[in-house]
């Protein structure tokens, strides 16, 4: 069974979590860190703040019309 046939059976909050890591390439600390301000719907990016990456470099990352 692949990874999205699991997924389909899982709870909307984590689709949304599978869909943001995988639009923004985010890794598991990047996508639990993340807070509601983070996302722009209206421009569809996502603020992944310094303190959270590997190399301490904010970036903003664009997300799919589906996931925002």
């Amino acid at each position: 069974m692949g990874i999205l046939q699991v997924a389909r059976e899982k709870p909307v909050s984590t689709r949304a979590m599978l869909a943001l890591a995988y639009d923004a390439a985010l890794r598991r600390e990047e996508l639990c860190s993340l807070r509601t301000d983070d996302l722009d719907p209206a421009h569809r990016t996502l603020k992944v703040r310094a303190e959270t990456t590997k190399n301490r470099l904010e970036r903003v990352a664009s997300v799919s019309s589906a996931t925002a």
